[in-house]
């Protein structure tokens, strides 16, 4: 366990006792719960939302992922007419999620997972119905969709498309280009103010990364191009240094571009400058590392531009993206030598054998 870890699983201890300390002070929002209480599926809603609201989240994605999947079960439980959470309800709910992605099945299981394991460490339930044969590890075996070089060059081509407004080329290849050149996640881009851009040293501060953790990302010349033009020529001039670097006037007020907005933009200035549908603003990040990968970075460097917590992330990202290929190589010479080997035998005893 990485330090930075410690210092979360000891903030979600604290709190947990600080939650059970407060529920037993006296809770005034439904009935209270015994310790080794099977839950109602309305007491499950009570703490469901107690946890969702309180919870020490490292970011606004996992609260929206965690919602997402309670509200899953909590449907699956009013469809099915199932009132008790209970362990057949949890083994009836994991058989209808057959057919799904394995890493979507996995997702929906460890968010139900976490939220069941709070409820036990909190002293409201006697134990986590899930068991550990049911919690399969995501697989990462799928190629991430990436772009190919010539495609990258048309990303960062200057030249409007047909079709599309000046407005939303200078925007939508500003967002582009610098998500591509910094790896930055959606939320984060979101997040970025032109205070967090350092021109003259080619940085950017990441102030709400991922389990707000704060890191630095490149800010290459062709990347401050296109924002510096996206400023100059489109961004509100409502929005001061502070504010968020991609916001638009709405009803005379400063409306940050929210991620879903971003996501939409960003994939369609992608389809109509590389003709591509299946590339997403995650993969400019994953682009974003198959280029570093490529072009030498070792793991580590990899790792804290990305802003990964853990260097095994990393291993598995960099491994998928630009697998190593050294292995089969090495095992193709030696049994193409094996082969040469043999054949060179041959020909040998043929030219000594004796001739008739």
């Amino acid at each position: 366990m990485t330090k930075s870890e410690r210092k979360y699983d000891r903030r979600l201890r604290a709190y947990l006792a600080e939650c059970e300390r407060r529920f037993r002070e006296g809770y005034t929002e439904g009935p209270p719960l015994e310790s080794g209480h099977s839950l109602t599926l309305a007491e499950f809603k009570i703490q469901a939302e107690t946890y969702l609201k309180s919870g020490p989240w490292r970011s606004e994605a996992t609260e929206k992922k965690n919602r997402t999947g309670l509200k899953r079960f909590i449907n699956f439980m009013e469809e099915m007419g199932k009132s008790e959470v209970n362990a057949q309800a949890v083994m009836d709910y994991r058989n209808s999620l057959v057919g799904l992605a394995p890493n979507t099945i996995s997702q929906y299981i460890k968010r139900l997972s976490a939220f069941l394991n709070w409820l036990v460490d909190a002293n409201l339930l006697k134990e986590n119905f899930i068991p550990k044969s049911m919690k399969q590890n995501e697989r990462y075996d799928v190629a991430k969709p990436v772009l190919k070089e010539s495609e990258f060059w048309a990303i960062i081509n200057p030249v409007r498309m047909e079709y599309m407004q000046k407005k939303n080329l200078r925007r939508g290849r500003a967002m582009v280009v610098l998500m591509v050149t910094s790896g930055v996640r959606r939320s984060e881009l979101a997040a970025i103010t032109p205070a967090d851009l350092d021109f003259a040293n080619g940085k950017i501060t990441v102030r709400s990364g991922k389990g707000e953790k704060s890191r630095l990302v490149p800010f290459v010349p062709v990347a401050q191009n296109a924002v510096r033009e996206y400023i100059e020529q489109e961004r509100t001039k409502k929005a001061g240094m502070n504010d968020p670097l991609f916001a638009h006037e709405f009803e005379g007020k400063l409306v940050p571009y929210c991620t879903d907005q971003i996501r939409y933009i960003t994939k369609t200035y992608i389809e109509r400058t590389t003709g591509r549908d299946d590339l997403s603003p995650h993969s400019l990040r994953h682009s974003f590392a198959t280029f570093l990968v490529s072009g030498g970075m070792n793991v580590l460097e990899l790792k804290t531009v990305l802003g990964h917590s853990s260097l095994l992330t990393t291993q598995r990202y960099a491994q998928l993206l630009c697998p190593d290929e050294t292995p089969i190589e090495h095992a193709t010479a030696t049994f193409d030598g094996m082969m040469y080997t043999k054949h060179m035998k041959a020909l040998e005893q043929q030219k000594n054998a004796p001739s008739a």
